[in-house]
């Protein structure tokens, strides 16, 4: 049996909450490698404002910030200011 492939022209649009937990599950990922957040970045953006939204009251974009918080140093900026 073949498996069916997602591809980006498909005329069915994505439910948003399959959209967060796909994104959820990447982010969970270790380590988290830049092509894995370019390809969050490119869905992010080929989102409408209401899946955007979605996104948000899923809690993507707290994970994202956290995400960037732990390993980006953020928090050692601050105690240096």
């Amino acid at each position: 049996m073949g498996t069916m492939v997602s591809s980006p022209s498909s005329p069915e649009p994505e439910d948003a909450s399959t959209i967060s937990e796909r994104l959820l599950l990447t982010l969970a990922q270790r380590p988290l490698r830049m092509t894995n957040m370019l390809y969050m970045t490119r869905i992010i953006s080929d989102c409408s404002s209401e899946e955007k939204l979605r996104l948000f009251q899923a809690g993507v974009l707290r994970r994202i910030c956290e995400t960037i918080a732990e390993y980006g140093g953020i928090n050692e900026l601050n105690r240096k200011v």
